[in-house]
């Protein structure tokens, strides 16, 4: 059914005026036409069930096609004045534009009628090289711009595989474009190493990185990160219960990178050993010198007196018989008898006689 042409075009104006690119990401691409300009008029599906796709562009828009890999997170429709549900899918457009391969599809989205721009959120993994289609439930509506670029539409159910020939081609764009948040890649890490306890921050360098909604080493979430930009996300590295090499993946709604190189997780040095003070040496304790009285009878007093010392002895008191001098009296009695055993330095009194 074709709506009013005066409706939709009251509100075009304001259509050009949109930045349709200020729900996404810089980094995003956008695949299908500019939506902020033309006469644009408004059909439903019509049939049971529609899927539109742009196969010419008509220099309107910068992509047909997908340039990268990623996930669709978003897409805008221009001219959806009608209740209903739309879908996107990915196809591989073969020799002719009226011939498709289709892929993936996303999760139905119910239609609010709105005569602008209506932008919805979606999720539906492509690769680069896939066209975007529009599906359609038979009462939903889209803008449609004739005499620029083509389109091709395609009705009923889609088989499992193998190339489709669509119902429909005509020299026009559908009003729908799609947003395509690219796949991240990693170009570097600041930081290859750190200790098994963990907390080392790390820089990972690369793109498409903002929308980070994990970062694991080897199997491990980081202990934190926080996405500086899109090139730049600081994450902490987790504890680890023993060294290894791991690898550190970042992931977003649109896929995983690995980092190029590995973290080297560093076991923490052994501790330094304990001093030990070395066990005495055992010693077998001398026996306590004692006196051994020596027979000193008819030595000298000097001869007795060294003879009293080497027995660790000593000479007490020296009396002196009448005629007897120190130098020429012999012992003549000892207060200690010959062989008596005594504390080391026990006395021993001497008489002398001439």
């Amino acid at each position: 059914m074709k709506l009013s042409r005066a409706l939709l075009a009251m509100v075009i104006s304001a259509a050009a005026a949109l930045c349709l690119c200020g729900s996404a990401l810089a980094a995003d691409v956008t695949v299908g036409p500019s939506l902020s300009s033309g006469e644009w008029e408004t059909y439903e599906c019509g049939f049971g069930s529609c899927i539109f796709a742009n196969t010419e562009l008509g220099g309107t828009g910068p992509n047909l096609t997908s340039p990268v890999s990623g996930t669709v997170v978003r897409f805008n429709i221009l001219g959806g004045l009608t209740a209903g549900t739309y879908t996107l899918r990915s196809m591989r457009l073969a020799s002719s534009p009226m011939v498709a391969v289709f892929g993936k599809m996303s999760g139905p989205v119910a239609a609010v009628p709105n005569p602008g721009v209506q932008s919805y959120a979606t999720s539906l993994p492509v690769v680069a090289g896939e066209t975007i289609g529009l599906g359609m439930s038979e009462t939903a509506s889209v803008g449609f711009l004739e005499g620029t670029g083509h389109l091709t539409l395609w009705t009923g159910e889609r088989p499992e595989s193998g190339p489709e020939l669509g119902s429909f081609g005509a020299p026009e764009l559908v009003g729908f474009n799609a947003e395509i948040q690219p796949a991240p890649t990693i170009s570097s890490l600041g930081t290859t190493s750190g200790p098994t306890a963990g907390g080392t921050s790390v820089t990972i360098s690369g793109t498409d990185l903002e929308n980070a909604t994990g970062v694991t080493f080897g199997s491990v979430p980081a202990a934190s990160y926080t996405a500086n930009s899109e090139s730049q996300i600081t994450a902490v590295a987790p504890a680890r219960e023993s060294a290894a090499s791991v690898s550190v993946t970042v992931t977003t709604i649109a896929g995983k990178a690995n980092a190029p190189q590995q973290f080297g997780y560093v076991a923490p040095p052994p501790p330094p050993p304990v001093a030990v003070a070395p066990a005495p040496k055992k010693t077998t304790p001398k026996p306590a010198k004692r006196c051994v009285v020596p027979n000193l009878k008819g030595k000298k007093l000097p001869a007795a007196k060294a003879a009293l010392k080497k027995a660790d002895c000593k000479a007490g008191k020296v009396t002196k018989l009448k005629g007897a001098t120190p130098k020429t009296g012999k012992v003549a009695a000892q207060s200690r008898k010959a062989g008596a055993k005594a504390t080391a330095g026990a006395k021993v009194n001497l008489t002398l006689k001439p």
